[in-house]
């Protein structure tokens, strides 16, 4: 399984990006890409990012 490629979040942009993924006033496009951002910086595989977003794995 492929993993995301590593991200590292400073304190700020993990806070910006935590306000994005749960923000309920943003563009969708703008919440999945925040939510892809923080689980491929959690270190979550591809695969799994896809699956929990409903979304297709060239996506991610």
């Amino acid at each position: 399984m492929n993993i995301s490629e590593r991200i590292i979040l400073d304190p700020q942009e993990q806070a910006t990006i935590r306000l994005w993924a749960h923000g309920k006033s943003f563009p969708l496009r703008l919440v999945q890409r925040a939510q892809i951002i923080q689980m491929a910086a959690d270190g979550i595989f591809s695969h799994d990012i896809a699956c929990r977003l409903g979304i297709s794995r060239p996506t991610v």
